[in-house]
């Protein structure tokens, strides 16, 4: 059986869920009164400005005016709007697509500690994006970003393919449980895919069924082809087991997106 690999996306889920309410007291303060301060050189209200025209709540949806802002918030210094704008030019929303700044607005937030940035940069490493391809730089970045919670289902694929680092399964298994039971999707299903093929870990076509099940419900695409797979070969007893392990199954803490560096100049 072929079983699929997630689709590796650099930004796993990008949510600046309430970055608006971040620097208003209680949420309550206006766009106007932000707009004010951002217009008088406040780089927290620049970014919240930025992000109210980028998601429409607040302002008219605008990305290029968003990018303004972002702009304006990120050469002040602010780490989540250094972080936004890497990834609008790696996008290309509400700029051209642009590699080389992608990288270098990734590295100045990355550089001062931002972990998400980390993650980022070491994606662009790993594809070759704005620089050569480097494995090594890659896995460098991830392990940082690691450390702050991101990034690793990243780490963990370099090490099931030992690209960059020396492979080692019991090292990407471990990695994939870490980001798969804080809630990452495709960690989830690549947890599956190894219990499935039993590398690095026993063969068990429960956890394989738990896992692509748990990882559906999170919004991977692949997950529904690998458990149609799987079950081909499993009792009714065991996908009972599997189904009821999954509807128990509950994140530790939703995994880390962005940004919740907007309150931080």
């Amino acid at each position: 059986m072929n079983f699929k690999f997630p689709l590796i996306v650099l930004l796993s889920g990008l949510i600046v869920h309430g970055a608006l309410a971040q620097a208003a007291p209680q949420g309550t303060e206006s766009f106007d009164s932000i707009m004010s301060r951002a217009e008088k050189g406040d780089a927290v209200a620049q970014f919240n400005v930025g992000y109210a025209y980028q998601s429409g709540e607040g302002a008219p949806q605008n990305s290029v005016t968003a990018a303004r802002w972002y702009r304006r918030a990120a050469d002040s210094g602010n780490l989540g709007a250094q972080f936004m704008l890497g990834f609008m030019y790696r996008t290309g929303e509400g700029v051209d697509v642009d590699y080389a700044e992608a990288l270098k607005w990734y590295r100045k937030a990355a550089e001062r500690g931002e972990e998400a940035s980390m993650s980022e940069l070491g994606g662009m490493y790993e594809h070759g994006l704005g620089v050569p391809q480097n494995y090594e730089t890659a896995a460098e970045w991830y392990t940082k970003a690691a450390r702050g919670g991101f990034g690793r289902a990243n780490l963990a694929r370099l090490y099931r393919d030992g690209h960059g680092v020396k492979q080692d399964d019991a090292e990407a298994i471990r990695l994939f449980r870490i980001a798969a039971e804080n809630g990452e999707a495709s960690a989830q299903s690549d947890l599956g895919v190894q219990y499935a093929r039993g590398r690095g870990v026993g063969r068990d076509d429960v956890q394989a069924y738990k896992w692509f099940t748990v990882a559906m419900k999170s919004g991977d695409r692949d997950a529904q082809t690998n458990r149609n797979l799987v079950v081909k070969r499993m009792s009714a007893p065991q996908i009972e087991d599997a189904e009821r392990e999954a509807n128990e199954f509950i994140p530790k803490r939703t995994s880390k997106s962005h940004v919740p560096a907007s309150s931080r100049p």
